[in-house]
């Protein structure tokens, strides 16, 4: 596929010219060691950039990725985090294929929602496991359930370091919470809020809470101000819940 056959759907017209000249300067260094080159993460979802302030993630994939390899795209790579905020991830054709069963969530999110900028499309072509995703999908709860529990054993009381907590933890939660979605449906949401509808019929998970969560992590007008050791509490909750419902589905298959 040429790039003038790319479909970029809502991508802002700037980043999509940096990323057209970004992918043709990494394939001029790469040569024929390059693969692929896609964008994939939150501005595929969005098509929401601040171009030098929004990170854009960008997958590049050769055949070889040892060092002699990495060398010559490695300015191209400098150059594009100075300019546009690049988020470079570069992987072999093997590791890719290799790490499916090791990180589930975040392969399925990339071959979900990724846009080809240059080469083979190799994330449409992953085989991740049902079986490992469930695993995955619970593990990352159940952590994410443990590790808010000694939070709070050790801050009760102090209202802002449970605020801080609670920020760090909602972005893994709704990704578990996307993964967990999609084990149901076989359909991965494109937005936190889609993730939200779904687990609400799903799960039976209050959607007003999880506005709550979604309203504090975009930092909207009055959500840090409001913001008190409730929505930790709320967060512990859910978070179990969903960890309990992601069991759950081991015995239904």
């Amino acid at each position: 596929m040429s790039l003038a056959e790319v479909e970029y759907g809502v991508l802002p017209a700037r980043l999509q010219s940096r990323l057209e000249q970004f992918s043709v300067d990494v394939a001029a260094a790469a040569g024929e060691n390059l693969l692929s080159v896609a964008v994939y993460g939150s501005v595929v979802k969005s098509g929401n950039c601040v171009i030098g302030e929004t990170p854009v993630q960008v997958l590049i994939v050769l055949q070889d990725a040892s060092i002699q390899f990495l060398k010559p795209i490695a300015g191209v790579i400098r150059r594009g985090i100075k300019s546009f905020h690049v988020a470079p991830f570069v992987v072999s054709l093997h590791d890719l294929q290799t790490s499916t069963d090791i990180f589930p969530i975040k392969f399925l999110d990339m071959q979900t929602h990724h846009l080809l900028l240059s080469g083979r499309d190799v994330l449409s072509k992953l085989d991740i496991s049902t079986q490992h995703l469930r695993l995955r999908c619970e593990q990352e709860l159940c952590n994410l359930l443990l590790r808010l529990r000694q939070v709070y054993v050790r801050n009760a009381g102090n209202d802002a370091a449970l605020r801080q907590a609670a920020a760090h933890a909602i972005e893994p939660f709704f990704m578990a919470l996307g993964a967990a979605v999609y084990l149901k449906t076989e359909l991965l949401p494109d937005s936190d809020s889609a993730i939200a509808d779904s687990a609400t019929k799903l799960m039976t998970l209050d959607r007003e809470i999880l506005e709550r969560f979604l309203a504090f992590k975009e930092g909207r007008h009055g959500a840090g101000a409001d913001a008190s050791a409730g929505l930790f509490h709320e967060l512990l909750d859910l978070v179990g819940r969903s960890a309990s419902f992601v069991d759950r589905l081991e015995l239904e298959s």
